[in-house]
């Protein structure tokens, strides 16, 4: 027998999420799905859809639904647009933080239930509703590209000032380098703003 055991029979939440949601055991054995039924539903909505739209859907939601789908035995969507309002928005550089809470905060939106799934959709589109669809459409054609900082430990400050990170870019080690990713078209500027030498490593693909 090859079916999986429904995952509702057993539902367990982190502390961590009971923190931040304020989800309870009592309120998910009362009103949450099934992961299929809940996908499946997911699934059907999808396909009627030309975008799909959250936060930080790219590096989050996209890997969970698809490691749960295979589970499952599932197809993941077919090739739909997601619009991710973390990294798919040319938000000012004086924006220090693109956590969702962060964002509404420089927008002047409040999100008085923060952390729950319908809130946080509703949240999203919020942001996606301050900046005009075709330049979020033209900064999403805009391919990444990873750049090192070319400098030695001793100025390491110079990187963290830039916002280089160290080794680490969406889970991916660059080791023993000061990394940064950004836009193609802003590698000139970023050339030209940086009082150290930069190099080109890669593309950066989205991961959905």
């Amino acid at each position: 027998d090859n079916s999986i055991a429904d995952e509702m029979d057993k539902p367990e939440i982190a502390e961590m999420c009971k923190r931040v949601s304020g989800l309870t055991l009592e309120v998910l054995q009362k009103y949450g799905s099934p992961f299929r039924d809940a996908y499946d539903s997911f699934f059907e909505v999808g396909l009627k859809c030309d975008y799909l739209l959250g936060h930080n859907l790219k590096a989050f939601d996209a890997p969970f639904l698809k490691a749960e789908a295979k589970k499952f035995g599932l197809d993941f969507l077919p090739e739909i647009p997601w619009i991710d309002t973390k990294v798919d928005i040319d938000y000012p550089e004086a924006f220090t933080s693109k956590r969702l809470n962060h964002l509404l905060s420089e927008f002047k939106i409040i999100n008085h239930t923060a952390h729950r799934a319908f809130a946080d959709a509703l949240a999203a589109l919020q942001v996606f509703q301050q900046y005009p669809f075709e330049e979020i459409l033209a900064y999403m054609a805009d391919p990444w590209i990873v750049i090192k900082a070319s400098i030695d430990y001793d100025s390491r400050e110079k990187a963290k000032q830039r916002r280089f990170s160290w080794q680490n870019i969406d889970g991916h080690i660059y080791p023993l380098s000061w990394v940064k990713k950004i836009k193609l078209s802003r590698l000139d500027k970023e050339i030209a703003s940086c009082n150290f030498p930069i190099l080109r490593i890669e593309e950066k693909k989205d991961r959905v």
